[in-house]
């Protein structure tokens, strides 16, 4: 027994060093349960194409909201994303992963009468039908590798609508 608990531990180490996606899950935990060992400072310049990968890995978070926020009163444009701010983790001196928050462009649709015919058309101008609903961004925030290459949503932070 204490031959496959030990299997299963080494095998279990193993993908998570293999698995850069479960090395991140990992430090937002800690993150989250350990946050005096951990130091959030202002993010250096990015270049043009670690702004597009931000961008990219925004977007991708997004997706989350189609089983959140965007269940309720509210409806989001299909303009990009835009990344508000991203910060810097470090443990110690080392650079361990960057928080960047993030919003698009959204309306409530709880504040106002919508056509929902209307907005089924192929051609319907958003802007247009939700000019009498409250116009504001839907927020979210995720981790983010310290290579660029990963992300994940920060669940202990909701996506939360402002205007």
């Amino acid at each position: 027994m204490k031959t496959v608990i030990a299997l299963v531990m080494s095998l279990t180490a193993c993908f998570a060093q293999a698995n850069p996606f479960v090395k991140l899950v990992d430090l937002i935990d800690s993150v989250h349960k350990n946050p005096a060992q951990y130091t959030e400072v202002e993010a250096p310049q990015f270049t043009a194409a670690q702004k597009a990968q931000l961008a990219k890995l925004a977007e991708q978070e997004t997706i989350v909201w189609g089983d959140t926020i965007l269940e309720g009163d509210y409806m989001a444009s299909q303009e990009a994303v835009r990344v508000d701010s991203v910060v810097a983790i470090y443990q110690g001196t080392k650079l361990v992963a960057y928080k960047m928050k993030f919003s698009l462009k959204s309306w409530d649709t709880g504040s106002c009468d919508l056509d929902y015919d209307a907005l089924a058309e192929d051609d319907a101008n958003l802007d247009e039908l939700l000019k009498e609903c409250d116009l504001g961004r839907i927020y979210g925030s995720a981790f983010v590798s310290a290579d660029l290459k990963h992300s994940e949503h920060d669940w202990d932070e909701q996506e939360y609508f402002d205007n």
